[in-house]
C-alpha cells in the first residue's frame, strides 16, 4: 500500500493540506491594548495585498505580523524579506518554522544577519521592499502547482527562498539552499492529504464511462 501511494505521488500530483489543518487563531496584540493596532493591522493588509489577499491562513497573517514586530523591535522602518522570514521563525506552530527548524536554522542568526545588513535611511514611517512582491508571486505560484487553495507558512516559506529575495541571500550566507528548503517542505508535506488526492487520481487515471 506505501508503494502505491508513494506512485500516487511522484505522478505529479500534490497533497493537499486541509484547510483546518492550517488555520489557527490570529494571537499576536500589541503592548499597549492586548489587540492588534490599527496601524499593524494596516501594515499587514498592504503587505498580503502584494499578492494573495483573502487566501492567506490565520497562521500566514500571523509571520507577516510578528516579522512586523521583529523590524519594530530593530528599529527598522524598511519592512523586507528578511524580516518576514524572522516571523514566518517565530510563529511556531506554522510549517515553515519546521522547515527552518530542520535545516538547522535558529532566530538568533536570521535576526543577527537582520541587524547587521546595511539599509538606505528612508523618509517614510513604513515602507515595503520590492523583494516582498517576489516573495508574493512566488508564494501563489507555489500553491497553485501544490494545487493548494490556501497560501500558507510554506508557501510563504517557498516565496522568501526565492531567486533575487534578500531572504534568500541571508539563508544562503547561513549555509541554506533554494533546493534544501523545498526537499524539506515537501518531506513535512508528503503524507499529509494523500488518501484525499487519491479520488481525483483515480478520476483522471480511470474515468467513468457512461452506458448508454
Amino acid at each position: 500500500m506505501r508503494g502505491r501511494l508513494a506512485a500516487f505521488a511522484n505522478m505529479g500530483f500534490s497533497l493537499s493540506v486541509p484547510r483546518d489543518v492550517q488555520r489557527s487563531s490570529l494571537k499576536i496584540s500589541s503592548p499597549q491594548n492586548g489587540q492588534v493596532s490599527h496601524a499593524m493591522d494596516q501594515r499587514i493588509s498592504d503587505i498580503l495585498a502584494l499578492g494573495f489577499p483573502g487566501r492567506q491562513t490565520d497562521r500566514a497573517m500571523e509571520a507577516v505580523a510578528l516579522g512586523l514586530q521583529c523590524a519594530d523591535e530593530l528599529d527598522d522602518r524598511h519592512f523586507d524579506s528578511c524580516h518576514l522570514l524572522s516571523g514566518l521563525y517565530r510563529e511556531p506552530d506554522g510549517i515553515a518554522h519546521h522547515v527552518l527548524d530542520g535545516l538547522g536554522i535558529k532566530l538568533q542568526q536570521i535576526d543577527d544577519a537582520i541587524r547587521e545588513s546595511e539599509h538606505d535611511p528612508i523618509d517614510a514611517d513604513f515602507s515595503i521592499d520590492d523583494d516582498l512582491r517576489i516573495v508574493m508571486s512566488n508564494a501563489f505560484a507555489s500553491a497553485d502547482q501544490m494545487w493548494h487553495s490556501y497560501i500558507g507558512t510554506e508557501h510563504l516559506m517557498l516565496g522568501v527562498v526565492a531567486d533575487g529575495t534578500h531572504s534568500a541571500k541571508l539563508l544562503a550566507d547561513l549555509g541554506v539552499t533554494e533546493a534544501q528548503v523545498i526537499r524539506e517542505v515537501h518531506s513535512i508535506l508528503g503524507h499529509v492529504g494523500v488518501l484525499k488526492v487519491i479520488p481525483a487520481v483515480l478520476r483522471r487515471l480511470f474515468p467513468r464511462r457512461t452506458t448508454r
